[in-house]
């Protein structure tokens, strides 16, 4: 969790540092300049149209993301690499690939050592996975952090894919929907965070039952990225 932490708090205490050229962006002092003779003693800010052009950009990030709810023996969390290609200022095409980290809870060793047999939910867990889709960025605007201006995106995005489990032989189809805010601190840098929701399901096959698992579970992703 300690990733977790510093990714927080690189987004938090970011605005701190100072971006001059970037901070001109954001004002128009034609404007100010004639409303401080109204308000001489007023600190404006005017939001102007869309200083980012980022139409045919490319943007790669890193993300941390614990998983909230949806396996209740595991304190699971993933790595994923993200790659986006803006066809427009208001969509983007995203490929993203997740890595998980399943370590047992104390409620999975508390189920292991009462029944004396391992749970289901700790014999098929994530590995991998591979999903592909699109954002949809159809709110921006600016906010003042640490009397530093921000310019921020709200999105939202649909992917589908791959998920690799184990004690499956082959990967099954996983679908995802999620929401979140990129803060654009500079023009080339970029934090974000998104919340997550996925659904998979996968066939349960023991000497007792043969039955349809639907898996659902939900993550929290905090990243950082480049434009290039």
């Amino acid at each position: 969790m300690k990733i977790y932490w510093f990714f927080l708090l690189l987004i938090f205490c970011f605005p701190l540092l100072s971006f001059s050229d970037f901070e001109k962006l954001g004002k128009n002092t034609e404007i100010l300049d004639k409303k401080r003779f109204h308000f001489s003693s007023a600190n404006l800010k005017v939001v102007q149209k869309r200083w980012l052009e980022k139409r045919f950009s490319s943007s790669a990030d890193l993300s941390w993301s614990p998983i909230l709810k949806g396996f209740n023996y595991m304190n699971s969390y993933s790595v994923d690499l993200s790659y986006r290609w803006f066809i427009s200022n208001y969509f983007s095409l995203n490929l993203r690939y997740s890595y998980y980290d399943n370590p047992i809870n104390q409620d999975g060793k508390d189920e292991i050592n009462l029944r004396g047999r391992t749970p289901l939910e700790l014999k098929y867990y994530n590995k991998q996975s591979y999903l592909a889709g699109v954002e949809w960025y159809p709110f921006y605007g600016k906010a003042v952090l640490y009397n530093q201006l921000a310019h921020f995106d709200l999105y939202l995005s649909a992917l589908a894919g791959q998920v690799e489990l184990s004690h499956q032989e082959k990967n099954v189809p996983i679908y995802s929907l999620a929401m979140g805010v990129a803060q654009w601190w500079h023009k080339h840098f970029n934090t974000r965070i998104e919340a997550q929701a996925f659904y998979y399901k996968y066939r349960f096959s023991s000497k007792d039952e043969n039955r349809e698992v639907h898996e659902y579970f939900y993550k929290i992703s905090v990243s950082a990225g480049v434009l290039f």
